[in-house]
């Protein structure tokens, strides 16, 4: 090949032939000007048949790339529809987000894929429609009511929000004493589907923990005398399953409480200072607990599951757990992960009793990778081989297998929820040139793709499977890329 008439990024390529003597003659090509020919009276070289072997080699070519292009796009679609099925990660945000839907609340306190629990500075809370806003549920409860979606498994402080639920709301008040005590409690169930309150429930203490199984609601309440009462209620039939009340007091008179509840398999695990019972939830026998002095916080692929250990002991540990019980990580720490977390990885980040360090530990291996004092950490969030962090007003990115910083980026510390992700890219909060923005930046590089300004009141951003959810005045605000 030779080239010619080249200039700036545009290069002309000419192919050039041998004869069969072995001269060079050039094949017509895209170059400007006419084909170079034969000499004048030159016998005519056969070049069709030529000619032909390089359009098929320039079609073949053309398939290859054509090929690589497809296999690329089906690999981004594969690892798409593989972050879809994380909590957490909400749809694709290629584009800049436009206003889909605004409406009257201040926070979300509990969300699913399709709808959102809100309040209001003015009291009251109401189920919204995700995808459009709509109202479908006033839920008629005491101002000081807690109300959120009902999930077999409970609700743990480590589930990130978009955790699959039930069309169950559960609802419970705590009466309090002129003394300053709780009181007896209530539950009030209402169910989305139906539009309707379905049940309530008078409890003997303040609510602790609930579960929802197979339709009814196991409720966990602590009394005046600090001894734990469990029911399992049916709120269509209005009936009370079954009940347990313990031997031993779990917690004082004020309210204060050494109780720890998780459901561990068919069993309800209740851990107190004194010691540990297991329930089932079929019918409230009594049965001896599994792993009793652990909490299960996240499961993993492969039958992997992570849990905190000894938290009793004033010492908590992270363990890894695999498919047949076998310790698999065992290290001093919280689980260090935020609301996002990639279950495939092998990666698991610990977060130091202090707050301030962060440790890397290979699961399979059982050995420290990394360590890094950046000096209060939160860790928002780790899918594949990217780690994200939030420390002070930088959110940074570091590389899950060796700790390297990847990139870093300023955020607006006034504003919280940073680092939400669709699994491509991480949407931050910062300071725009006339108040906030919205930025989304590559997950892989931190490249900015996009830039949007920011209502001038909110407080917080809320990942949504659908968009992002502005809160903190009195209207939120959905946010999706069009």
């Amino acid at each position: 090949m030779r080239r010619s008439g080249g200039s700036g990024d545009v290069v002309d390529v000419e192919l050039v032939e041998a004869d069969d003597d072995g001269r060079a003659e050039p094949v017509a090509g895209p170059g400007p000007g006419p084909a170079p020919g034969p000499a004048t009276g030159a016998a005519t070289p056969p070049h069709g048949p030529r000619r032909r072997t390089w359009l098929a080699v320039g079609a073949a070519a053309a398939a290859v790339v054509v090929g690589v292009n497809g296999v690329q796009v089906a690999l981004d679609a594969a690892q798409v529809r593989r972050w879809a099925q994380v909590p957490g990660v909400m749809r694709p945000m290629p584009e800049p987000p436009v206003e889909v839907w605004s409406a009257e609340g201040a926070w979300v306190s509990d969300q699913t894929d399709d709808v959102l629990l809100v309040g209001g500075l003015g009291g009251g809370q109401r189920v919204l429609d995700a995808a459009t806003g709509e109202v479908l549920l006033e839920l008629a409860v005491d101002d000081g009511a807690w109300c959120h979606v009902g999930r077999e498994g409970g609700r743990g402080l480590t589930d990130p929000l978009g955790t699959p639920g039930t069309d169950l709301i559960l609802c419970t008040t705590v009466r309090w004493s002129d003394e300053g005590t709780p009181g007896p409690g209530v539950l009030e169930v209402y169910d989305v589907a139906s539009r309707r309150r379905t049940g309530d429930l008078a409890l003997s203490g303040q609510p602790m923990f609930d579960h929802v199984v197979d339709g009814d609601v196991v409720v966990v309440s602590q009394d005046g005398e600090g001894f734990a009462e469990v029911v399992r209620y049916d709120p269509g039939a209005d009936v009370v399953r079954w009940s347990y009340r313990s031997d031993e007091a779990v917690g004082a008179p004020d309210g204060s409480s050494s109780l720890v509840t998780e459901v561990v398999g068919e069993v309800l695990v209740l851990r107190a200072a004194s010691g540990s019972t297991g329930l089932l939830l079929a019918d409230g026998t009594e049965t001896d607990p599994d792993d009793a002095a652990d909490v299960v916080v996240r499961e993993l692929s492969g039958e992997r599951s992570v849990r905190l250990a000894d938290i009793h002991a004033g010492m908590p540990r992270t363990q890894v757990l695999g498919p047949d019980g076998e310790l698999l990580l065992d290290v001093e720490g919280y689980p260090g992960f935020g609301g996002v977390l990639d279950p495939e990885g092998d990666v698991l980040v610990v977060t130091s009793l202090d707050g301030v360090a962060l440790t890397a530990y290979s699961i399979s291996r059982g050995e420290e990778l990394w360590r890094h004092d950046r000096g209060a950490n939160q860790l928002l969030l780790q899918l594949g081989d990217v780690v994200v962090v939030a420390s002070g007003a930088e959110v940074a990115a570091l590389q899950a297998s060796t700790g390297d910083e990847l990139w870093s980026h300023e955020a607006a510390p006034d504003v919280s929820g940073v680092g939400l992700t669709d699994g491509s890219r991480v949407l931050v909060a910062t300071r725009g040139d006339l108040g906030h923005d919205l930025v989304a930046l590559d997950l892989d590089t931190g490249r900015e793709e996009w830039r949007v300004p920011l209502p001038a009141v909110f407080g917080s951003l809320v990942p949504s499977r659908g968009g992002v959810v502005l809160q903190g005045g009195t209207r939120l605000v959905m946010l999706a890329s069009p």
